[in-house]
Protein backbone atom coordinates (compact mmCIF):
# COMPACT_ATOMS: atom_id res chain seq x y z
CA UNK A 1 0.00 0.00 0.00
CA UNK A 2 1.37 3.22 -1.32
CA UNK A 3 1.69 6.52 1.41
CA UNK A 4 -2.59 7.44 1.50
CA UNK A 5 -3.29 10.87 1.66
CA UNK A 6 -6.05 10.25 3.92
CA UNK A 7 -6.02 8.44 7.30
CA UNK A 8 -8.28 5.37 7.38
CA UNK A 9 -5.99 2.48 8.33
CA UNK A 10 -4.23 2.82 11.19
CA UNK A 11 -1.64 1.22 12.58
CA UNK A 12 -1.80 -2.34 15.24
CA UNK A 13 -1.65 -0.01 18.28
CA UNK A 14 -4.65 0.38 20.30
CA UNK A 15 -6.67 2.83 18.11
CA UNK A 16 -9.43 3.87 20.98
CA UNK A 17 -6.45 5.16 22.62
CA UNK A 18 -4.54 6.62 20.53
CA UNK A 19 -7.17 8.25 18.32
CA UNK A 20 -10.14 8.98 20.80
CA UNK A 21 -10.61 12.35 22.12
CA UNK A 22 -8.07 13.61 19.39
CA UNK A 23 -10.76 15.34 16.64
CA UNK A 24 -10.80 12.04 14.65
CA UNK A 25 -14.19 10.80 13.47
CA UNK A 26 -15.49 7.21 12.69
CA UNK A 27 -17.31 7.46 9.59
CA UNK A 28 -20.35 4.85 9.33
CA UNK A 29 -22.64 4.18 6.62
CA UNK A 30 -25.98 2.84 7.59
CA UNK A 31 -25.49 4.42 10.82
CA UNK A 32 -28.73 5.68 11.35
CA UNK A 33 -30.30 2.49 12.76
CA UNK A 34 -29.76 -1.30 14.20
CA UNK A 35 -26.06 -2.23 14.18
CA UNK A 36 -24.71 1.13 11.94
CA UNK A 37 -26.24 3.50 15.46
CA UNK A 38 -24.68 0.93 18.08
CA UNK A 39 -21.62 1.63 16.07
CA UNK A 40 -22.25 5.28 16.22
CA UNK A 41 -23.26 5.33 20.20
CA UNK A 42 -20.36 2.71 20.94
CA UNK A 43 -18.01 4.91 19.22
CA UNK A 44 -19.31 7.75 20.68
CA UNK A 45 -18.31 6.60 24.10
CA UNK A 46 -14.93 6.24 23.64
CA UNK A 47 -14.81 9.68 22.34
CA UNK A 48 -14.84 9.66 18.47
CA UNK A 49 -16.79 11.96 16.50
CA UNK A 50 -18.98 10.36 14.40
CA UNK A 51 -19.97 10.85 10.51
CA UNK A 52 -22.98 9.17 9.12
CA UNK A 53 -23.42 8.10 5.72
CA UNK A 54 -27.06 7.84 4.71
CA UNK A 55 -30.14 8.20 1.87
CA UNK A 56 -32.43 9.55 4.94
CA UNK A 57 -31.47 12.97 6.30
CA UNK A 58 -34.08 12.49 8.65
CA UNK A 59 -33.07 9.58 9.97
CA UNK A 60 -29.48 10.61 10.46
CA UNK A 61 -30.52 13.82 11.74
CA UNK A 62 -32.62 12.13 15.06
CA UNK A 63 -30.08 9.20 14.98
CA UNK A 64 -27.49 12.25 15.59
CA UNK A 65 -29.61 13.83 18.10
CA UNK A 66 -29.77 10.49 19.67
CA UNK A 67 -26.13 9.89 20.11
CA UNK A 68 -25.40 13.79 20.59
CA UNK A 69 -27.66 13.55 23.56
CA UNK A 70 -25.40 10.78 25.79
CA UNK A 71 -22.39 12.33 24.23
CA UNK A 72 -22.47 16.14 24.09
CA UNK A 73 -18.67 15.95 24.43
CA UNK A 74 -18.35 14.99 20.60
CA UNK A 75 -18.97 16.48 16.97
CA UNK A 76 -20.92 14.76 14.66
CA UNK A 77 -21.85 15.37 10.75
CA UNK A 78 -23.67 12.96 8.13
CA UNK A 79 -23.58 12.92 4.47
CA UNK A 80 -26.90 12.12 2.64
CA UNK A 81 -26.27 9.55 -0.08
CA UNK A 82 -27.93 6.83 -2.07
CA UNK A 83 -25.93 4.22 -2.38
CA UNK A 84 -28.54 2.54 -4.43
CA UNK A 85 -29.23 5.49 -7.32
CA UNK A 86 -25.27 6.77 -6.93
CA UNK A 87 -23.12 4.35 -8.75
CA UNK A 88 -19.96 6.03 -10.40
CA UNK A 89 -17.00 7.05 -9.02
CA UNK A 90 -17.91 10.68 -9.72
CA UNK A 91 -20.72 10.51 -7.78
CA UNK A 92 -19.17 9.11 -4.36
CA UNK A 93 -15.84 11.89 -5.14
CA UNK A 94 -18.42 14.53 -5.57
CA UNK A 95 -20.89 13.96 -2.24
CA UNK A 96 -18.64 12.15 -0.04
CA UNK A 97 -15.05 12.52 -0.74
CA UNK A 98 -15.75 16.65 -0.73
CA UNK A 99 -17.76 16.38 2.45
CA UNK A 100 -15.26 14.55 3.99
CA UNK A 101 -11.90 15.75 2.61
CA UNK A 102 -11.08 18.13 6.15
CA UNK A 103 -11.23 14.75 8.76
CA UNK A 104 -9.26 12.91 9.97
CA UNK A 105 -10.84 9.42 10.01
CA UNK A 106 -9.64 7.58 12.26
CA UNK A 107 -12.11 3.92 11.33
CA UNK A 108 -14.69 3.54 8.61
CA UNK A 109 -17.41 1.35 9.02
CA UNK A 110 -18.83 -0.01 6.04
CA UNK A 111 -22.25 -0.91 7.37
CA UNK A 112 -24.65 0.07 4.57
CA UNK A 113 -26.98 -2.92 2.80
CA UNK A 114 -29.38 -4.06 1.28
CA UNK A 115 -31.54 -7.21 0.65
CA UNK A 116 -34.74 -7.54 -1.28
CA UNK A 117 -36.10 -10.48 0.67
CA UNK A 118 -38.07 -13.38 -1.97
CA UNK A 119 -37.12 -15.81 -4.22
CA UNK A 120 -34.35 -14.79 -6.91
CA UNK A 121 -37.01 -15.08 -9.88
CA UNK A 122 -39.14 -12.54 -8.08
CA UNK A 123 -36.74 -10.01 -7.93
CA UNK A 124 -36.82 -7.35 -10.50
CA UNK A 125 -33.50 -6.98 -12.42
CA UNK A 126 -33.56 -3.14 -10.86
CA UNK A 127 -33.58 -4.47 -7.21
CA UNK A 128 -30.86 -6.46 -8.26
CA UNK A 129 -29.05 -3.26 -8.85
CA UNK A 130 -29.74 -2.14 -6.32
CA UNK A 131 -27.99 -4.78 -4.29
CA UNK A 132 -25.10 -5.15 -6.16
CA UNK A 133 -24.83 -1.37 -5.86
CA UNK A 134 -25.12 -1.28 -2.21
CA UNK A 135 -23.58 -4.28 -1.05
CA UNK A 136 -20.58 -4.49 -3.86
CA UNK A 137 -19.92 -0.77 -5.09
CA UNK A 138 -20.30 1.10 -1.73
CA UNK A 139 -17.86 -0.62 0.55
CA UNK A 140 -14.88 -0.06 -2.45
CA UNK A 141 -15.80 3.24 -3.69
CA UNK A 142 -16.60 4.64 -0.40
CA UNK A 143 -13.01 3.31 0.51
CA UNK A 144 -11.58 4.70 -2.55
CA UNK A 145 -12.26 8.13 -2.18
CA UNK A 146 -11.51 8.33 1.37
CA UNK A 147 -7.63 7.35 0.95
CA UNK A 148 -7.22 9.43 -2.24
Amino acid sequence: MGTCKRHVFRCSQNVYNKYADKDSYVVVTGGSDGIGLEICHQMAELGFNICMIGRNESKMQKAIGEVTAKHSNIKTKYVVFDFAQLTTMKDYEEKIGKALVDIDIAMLYLNAGYLQIGGFADVSSNQIEQMVAVNTLQPIYVFKVLID
